[in-house]
């Protein structure tokens, strides 16, 4: 991927991904330059089933664990996020930047407290500022 030009997933329901460049301002973050977008395209929210649904197709091929159920509890996380970032385009981000995080990926050596290396997975996602933090590439490269 070129330097600068962030990548979103789409939630399309096909076999394939599909990935389209943002344009928006630059930030710098420890001396690299990425692609921020300005603002969300207003459209659809999201759904918590549509989130589990990209998860699911985006993620698990990356090597994370598949959500099989949407649990009472999972259900009410996704609910909380979505309030709070209801946008379709908003959660694309999130899922591109996942999928360009090798740290996310667990492709990163565990530091020497660890025994593996960490993987996200989507209650992970749905916890505290973690989708946030994802979605402005705190976990990037």
């Amino acid at each position: 991927m070129p330097d600068g030009e962030a990548v979103k997933y789409d939630f399309d329901r096909s076999d394939h991904l599909q990935t389209t460049p943002e344009i928006g301002h630059r930030a710098e973050r420890n001396g690299h330059h990425r692609s921020v977008p300005n603002n969300p395209e207003p459209g659809p929210n999201v759904t918590p089933e549509e989130l589990v649904e990209g998860w699911n197709e985006h993620c698990v091929k990356l090597g994370l664990l598949r959500v099989s159920e949407l649990s009472k509890r999972r259900r009410e996380n996704a609910l909380a996020k979505i309030r709070e970032h209801p946008a379709v385009s908003w959660w694309n981000q999130v899922l591109g930047n996942v999928a360009n995080s090798r740290m996310l990926k667990g492709q990163c050596k565990p530091a020497d407290s660890y025994d593996k290396s960490f993987k996200a997975d989507f209650d992970w996602l749905l916890k505290d500022d973690n989708a946030l933090k994802v979605y402005e590439g705190k976990f990037d490269g």
